[in-house]
């Protein structure tokens, strides 16, 4: 019920950035005392990077070309300084392109989940986290997802996360 809610609302505020998903997202988090469902202005933005990432990349790429094609039209050698506009045009391209500033996130599927110091089972236990907490994924592999949860880092097994968009 709630918990399927709560990934489908996170899902479509990230496709929409809905006011009304974020509102309803922090009241279930709250009525549930669930961490991690704090929307800020980075995330906002991060959101609808990855939204327009499509339009953003043509946009830069274009101007690029358009910078391009003004050098060689010059008459003048071109100066170092093109060189250096260029490459500045082309660096939101590149984090755009590979996400660079969306954090994977992961809501946590089963109750007692175990939060380990490494990435074993004979590990030092640190906490255990309930169902429906949302967390940011580090590194992952398919036993094994360090995780980051209120400013602590530690390892949790993978068959107990369910990975957002």
């Amino acid at each position: 019920g709630q918990k399927k809610q709560r990934d489908y609302l996170d899902n479509y505020y990230k496709l929409t950035s809905s006011k009304y998903a974020l509102e309803k997202m922090r009241t279930l988090a709250s009525e549930n005392n669930l961490t991690g469902y704090d929307y800020s202005d980075l995330h906002f933005l991060t959101d609808n990077l990855n939204r327009y990432s499509s339009e953003i990349i043509l946009l830069f790429l274009a101007m690029s070309l358009l910078t391009l094609a003004y050098i060689y039209t010059r008459k003048k050698k071109p100066s170092p300084a093109w060189g250096l506009f260029l490459i500045l045009l082309l660096s939101p391209v590149f984090v755009v392109n590979n996400n660079y500033m969306d954090p994977n996130e992961a809501i946590v599927i089963r109750n007692q989940s175990l939060l380990m110091e490494g990435p074993s089972a004979g590990s030092e236990l640190k906490n255990y986290l309930d169902k429906g907490h949302k967390v940011v994924v580090l590194d992952q592999n398919p036993v094994w997802t360090l995780i980051e949860v209120e400013a602590n880092r530690a390892y949790i097994r993978s068959e107990n996360l369910l990975t957002l968009m």
